[in-house]
């Protein structure tokens, strides 16, 4: 068992007696969580081998897919800068919400409307929405935040506690590549039939705005299983793939409004460097999308294409903060006893620094070299 008094007892065994008499509580804290990022962020630089993922296992996330608005996903929650009676929230960023979408209000312990659910009715501007009242005003403004829950797609378009990417698979699709459709057989599953022969192939993603409008919980996406040349069965969005639940095309206006079907190209993105953008051979495709990060964004490229949809590794801001008074609280069900030695190593250095001493700085940053 590992707490955080256990570490703040190895941080005094290891920085040097003559300033044992100058280390508070807050001083350490300090310490430990500037040390944290620090390490975080090392560990994430050289993450190629076993090792540090199992380090930072805690911390990953993988295959968190999220359904996206404008070709993009916010970082970070977004800042509130008022809220009225009447459903108005103005926020002091741009939001990426669109009609439909539902957030969650946080904020400290008595912030109006905390925990709180809320619908977006209007979308007024990038910086504000109206939704269904009731609703207590909010004049604190940026001490609260919001971000996005599950909706009825059962996924969100936020990432709240990002830290780190470490690989993003965009869902993109052409709209002015659409490929007609010639017939479409009404059952479970239903059936479509094209003029010609397509690239679709078994468990492919097509998108198609009937599929949107008959379920919204498909976010447009449907699977293709391969019956003939001409004909394929359609199948509920699943992720990953599979053909568990058929589609259902019953309704005669539903059919009738399917007479063209985009094809979802699934790839990894590549990061778009700005060195980048001058050369014709670095430009984002759908076959080989790319992203960057403007503004608490992650922009999913070419944006001339439509990503509906992304898969992301990533890196998230830790639940469990380590609290050095704390004698309770077992860290090591967290985070691995290698990181939390480490961490103190690196609390250590953050002191020196602190402090203005340069030559127990060094020195500890070669024990932490000798001994990674």
């Amino acid at each position: 068992m590992v707490t955080g008094l256990d570490l703040q007892k190895l941080f005094e065994d290891k920085i040097d007696n003559s300033y044992s008499d100058y280390v508070s509580d807050a001083k350490m804290q300090r310490a430990f969580d500037n040390a944290f990022l620090r390490i975080i962020e090392n560990k994430y630089r050289g993450m190629d081998t076993q090792k540090e993922f199992d380090e930072l296992s805690e911390l990953m996330v993988i295959d968190e897919f999220l359904v996206i608005n404008n070709n993009r996903f916010r970082t970070t929650p977004v800042p509130i800068a008022s809220a009225t009676t009447a459903g108005v929230f103005t926020f002091s960023a741009e939001h990426n919400l669109i009609v439909g979408d539902q957030f969650t209000v946080e904020g400290p312990t008595g912030y109006p409307n905390l925990g709180q659910t809320f619908t977006v009715v209007t979308v007024t501007s990038p910086t504000v929405v109206d939704v269904a009242t009731p609703i207590t005003a909010i004049t604190d403004a940026d001490n609260g935040s919001i971000v996005t829950v599950a909706q009825t797609t059962g996924f969100r378009n936020m990432l709240g506690d990002y830290l780190h990417v470490l690989a993003i698979e965009a869902y993109m699709y052409e709209i002015d590549e659409a490929i007609p459709v010639y017939k479409v057989y009404p059952g479970t599953p239903g059936v479509i039939e094209f003029f010609r022969p397509t690239k679709l192939r078994d468990k492919d993603f097509i998108f198609g705005t009937a599929f949107q409008n008959n379920n919204p919980t498909a976010v447009g996406f449907a699977l293709v299983k391969q019956v003939s040349e001409f004909k394929y069965e359609i199948y509920e969005a699943a992720y990953p793939p599979n053909f568990s639940t058929p589609y259902e095309l019953i309704d005669p206006a539903i059919i009738e409004s399917i007479i063209d079907i985009a094809q979802v190209e699934v790839n990894w993105a590549k990061y778009l460097q700005s060195d980048r953008r001058i050369s014709k051979s670095g430009e984002p495709s759908i076959d080989e999308p790319r992203f960057n990060q403007h503004k608490n964004f992650m922009l999913m490229h070419p944006q001339g294409a439509v990503c509906r949809a992304v898969s992301v590794d990533y890196i998230r801001k830790p639940e469990v903060v380590i609290d050095v008074t704390d004698n309770v609280r077992d860290l090591s069900l967290f985070y691995s006893e290698t990181l939390l030695n480490r961490l103190t190593d690196e609390a250590v250095k953050m002191f020196y620094q602190e402090v203005r001493d340069p030559n127990q700085y060094q020195i500890a940053d070669r024990e932490m070299i000798d001994n990674p």
